[in-house]
C-alpha cells in the first residue's frame, strides 16, 4: 500500500483557490484579484496558512470572500493594482483591501467584516455600498425596518467590529438611550437575533426596559429576551408544553409598567397566573418512561429524604409551581430522553417539603443543575444528600466524581 503525501501549505492554498473560482465571466477578474492580492500582502501567503492563529479556515474565508468581490467590479472606485496595505496582520490587511477597492467615505469596520461570512443576506452588502458611497443609515431602504434616530445612527457606525449587522443596530439603540459598552454588548447579544419589521414594536421597548433598568448579568437579560420571545412569538405547543396548541400563549404581552422586580416576579410564577387565564391548558398530560436510575430513600433519625424522578409535564408544573422555577419548560427535552428531572424532598412530622430540584444528563449520568426554591444555592446538609444519591447511581456532578 502506497503512503498518500500530505500536501504542502502551497499545494494547500493552490487548491483552495481553485475550489473556489467563479464560473463564467467573473473568473478572469477573480484570478487577476488573487494575483495582485498575492503580490501586495500576506492575506494568502503559504506561510501564514501554516500558522496557527490563521490556519485553514481563515484561508477559506478570505477566499471565498475574494470570489465574492470579483462579481462587483462595477462597484470598485479603485484599481486593485494600486492597493498598498497599510499594516500587517490578516484583518487589518483585508479591511485595508475593501476600504481601498469600494470606499469613497467610511463604512464601520463592522459591515466591512461581514463579507467574510456567507450567511448574511443581500441586504447586508446593499447597506455596504450605500454607505460607502457617503449615505446614511436613516436613508437605506433595503433592510429590515428598524426605528433609527440620528443619534442610532451615529453609534452604529462605532459599533464594535465584531458584532453582526443587526446585533450592530441593538447596540447603537442601547447607546443612544444612554448604556455603557458593555451593557449595550450585552443587549445586543440577547435581542441581535430580531430583524425589526413589524415585531420592532415589541423589541424597542425591550432596549428601553433594558437600558433603564439593566439587569447585572448577561445570563438574566438573555432570559428576559427569551421569555418575551417565546409568549409572543412561538407556538404555545413549544413555550407551554403538550396541549398548549400552535398559537403563542400571550401574543400581547407587553413590558409596559412593569419593573424589573415586578417582570422577575411574573418570571416565576406565569404559569400559575395564565392558568387562571386560561385553565384549559392544565388539561393535557402527557408521560414519558422513566430512566434507568434508581431513586433514594434516605432516613436521619425523624427525618426522611427521597429524590424521585418526575416523568410528566404536570407533575414538572407543579415542580416549578412550588420551586419557583422554570423546570416545566423542560417537558419536550424529557419526553426526548435528552433530560431527567429529579425532585428532592423532606418528610418530617407528617409534612412534606420539596427541597431541590435536579436535572440529570441520561447520556453522561451527570447531574447537570442543581438547586433550591428559587434557583438558591442548597444547604451543605441537603447538598450532602444528593451526593449520597450520585454515588449511589454512579453520577459525576457536573461533569466531576463525588
Amino acid at each position: 500500500m502506497t503512503r498518500r503525501n500530505n500536501p504542502t501549505p502551497k499545494q494547500a492554498v493552490d487548491s483552495l483557490l481553485k475550489s473556489y473560482q467563479p464560473k463564467g465571466r467573473y473568473r478572469e477578474d477573480y484570478w487577476f484579484l488573487i494575483d495582485q492580492i498575492r503580490s501586495k500582502s500576506e492575506l494568502l501567503s503559504p506561510k501564514r496558512f501554516t500558522r496557527r492563529r490563521f490556519g485553514f479556515n481563515n484561508a477559506r474565508k478570505i477566499t471565498r470572500t475574494i470570489s465574492q468581490l470579483a462579481e462587483y467590479k462595477k462597484e470598485m472606485v479603485r484599481p486593485i493594482y494600486l492597493w498598498r496595505p497599510e499594516s500587517d496582520g490578516w484583518r487589518l490587511q483585508f479591511r485595508s483591501l475593501m476600504r481601498h477597492l469600494f470606499e469613497l467615505y467610511p463604512v464601520p469596520d463592522h459591515l466591512a467584516y461581514c463579507w467574510t461570512y456567507p450567511n448574511y443576506g443581500f441586504w447586508v452588502r446593499s447597506l455596504y455600498f450605500h454607505m460607502a458611497k457617503g449615505y446614511g443609515l436613516r436613508q437605506f431602504q433595503g433592510g429590515p425596518a428598524f426605528h433609527i434616530d440620528k443619534k442610532t445612527a451615529r453609534w452604529y457606525c462605532e459599533a464594535p467590529h465584531h458584532l453582526p449587522p443587526l446585533f450592530a443596530i441593538r447596540w447603537a439603540q442601547a447607546r443612544a438611550l444612554g448604556a455603557d459598552f458593555a451593557a449595550a454588548i450585552d443587549i445586543a447579544r440577547a435581542i441581535g437575533f430580531s430583524n425589526g419589521g413589524s415585531s420592532e414594536d415589541v423589541w424597542e421597548p425591550v432596549v428601553r426596559f433594558f437600558v433603564r433598568y439593566q439587569p447585572i448579568q448577561f445570563e438574566e437579560t438573555s432570559d428576559i429576551a427569551e421569555f418575551i420571545y417565546a409568549q409572543r412569538f412561538l407556538p404555545a405547543e413549544n413555550s407551554w408544553g403538550r396541549g398548549g396548541g400552535p398559537d403563542p400563549l400571550q401574543p400581547d404581552f407587553s413590558l409596559k409598567g412593569r419593573t424589573l422586580q415586578s417582570l422577575r416576579r411574573y418570571m416565576i410564577s406565569w404559569r400559575k397566573e395564565l392558568l387562571r387565564k386560561r385553565p384549559e391548558l392544565a388539561q393535557v398530560s402527557h408521560n414519558w418512561p422513566a430512566s434507568d436510575l434508581r431513586p433514594l430513600v434516605h432516613r436521619e433519625g425523624e427525618q426522611k429524604y427521597t429524590i424521585m424522578e418526575l416523568v410528566s409535564d404536570r407533575a414538572l408544573a407543579v415542580e416549578g409551581l412550588r420551586m419557583r422555577n422554570c423546570v416545566a419548560e423542560y417537558a419536550s427535552q424529557c419526553a426526548l430522553g435528552r433530560s431527567s428531572i429529579w425532585s428532592l424532598r423532606l418528610q418530617e412530622s407528617g409534612k412534606v417539603k420539596r427541597m431541590a430540584t435536579i436535572e440529570v444528563n441520561p447520556q453522561r449520568k451527570d447531574i447537570h443543575q442543581l438547586s433550591g426554591i428559587c434557583n438558591s444555592r442548597l444547604s451543605p446538609g441537603t447538598t450532602n444528600i444528593v451526593i449520597r444519591w450520585a454515588r449511589q447511581e454512579g453520577l459525576t456532578l457536573r461533569g466531576r466524581k463525588v
